[in-house]
């Protein structure tokens, strides 16, 4: 942790960081994969927000890059029934994180947004290396272009949403929908990504230790998920470096501003503007990666959420 923390971090995101540091619990790059899942599972819920009640809550199967996946559906209403559709591919660096984790988070977007939220348990690094996480994410996007009637969703209003690597997932998934001609995507959210081939933005370099993220986190979750570090300019994996931008769905991509993925972020928001594209980029300039995970301490966590679940409405909605 830095001896002295920026006064523009928010009190609430320094509450957390002093929490974390007086824990004392070793970082996922000191452990083997699954003891870091483990440890993910284990210590996740501690700041996150209380479950919303919802009248329909149901485990299905969808179809992956290589068999079925289990995911979780969430709406509003106890019998939906053509309801917009919202993809949650959650984050953890495509090692971590799991539907279980993301469950608060899937629940509090189903019933601001009075959209179809279905989240996605995609195959995780290191046991299933890049593109899995990929090819997982675009055929149940594929699928629920297809079949979304069958869940209670509407297959003409699709939208693929996720954080930090499920954000880069998303932002793939949108690049890959339009290559391939896939009907119904109408909007991308995307929450803190990670879209850049090289850690040399600025904000690698300002938040590299002590705020949630370290460099050398991303550096192994990279190692986790990469066969090799030349797929690192692979465009897949860095939508930063997709052949253009342009034609894309509507955007709403947010930040943190303590953030190592701040600034390519923020690059890529300006890359889709600069092609054409509409976006609404927001800077949470007081905040830390994954605050929306910490929204039982994070009052801000709340209110952005609530900000994309407006988003997923009025783009769903048109």
């Amino acid at each position: 942790m830095p001896a002295e923390l920026p006064p523009s971090l928010h009190p609430e995101a320094a509450k957390v960081l002093d929490l974390v540091a007086r824990a004392g619990n070793p970082e996922y790059h000191t452990m083997p994969a699954h003891e870091a899942r483990a440890a993910h599972e284990e210590n996740a819920a501690a700041l996150d927000i209380a479950p919303d009640p919802l009248p329909y809550v149901r485990d299905v199967t969808l179809p992956g890059g290589a068999g079925g996946l289990p995911a979780r559906v969430y709406a509003n209403r106890a019998s939906p029934r053509d309801l917009p559709v919202v993809l949650w591919l959650h984050g953890g660096g495509h090692t971590v994180g799991s539907i279980a984790v993301y469950d608060s988070i899937c629940r509090r977007l189903a019933a601001l947004s009075g959209c179809l939220v279905v989240s996605l348990e995609y195959r995780l690094a290191p046991e299933h290396k890049f593109p899995a996480a990929l090819d997982d994410a675009y055929a149940a996007l594929a699928w629920l272009s297809l079949h979304a009637h069958d869940l209670g969703g509407d297959p003409r209003r699709l939208a693929v949403a996720g954080d930090s690597a499920g954000g880069n997932l998303a932002a793939v998934c949108a690049l890959l929908a339009r290559d391939r001609a896939l009907p119904g995507v109408r909007a991308q959210l995307l929450v803190y990504p990670a879209v850049a081939a090289d850690t040399d933005h600025d904000s690698h370099r300002l938040f590299a230790e002590g705020f949630l993220l370290t460099a050398e986190s991303i550096r192994w979750f990279q190692s986790q998920y990469l066969n090799h570090p030349a797929q690192r300019r692979d465009w897949r994996f860095a939508p930063l470096l997709a052949p253009h931008h342009r034609s894309l769905p509507p955007a709403l991509l947010m930040v943190a501003g303590h953030d190592p993925l701040r600034d390519e972020g923020i690059a890529y928001a300006q890359r889709l503007r600069e092609a054409g594209n509409v976006v609404e980029l927001v800077n949470h300039e007081g905040m830390i990666h994954a605050f929306w995970n910490l929204g039982a301490a994070i009052r801000e966590a709340a209110r952005s959420m609530e900000r994309a679940a407006a988003f997923l409405t009025a783009e769903l909605n048109r």
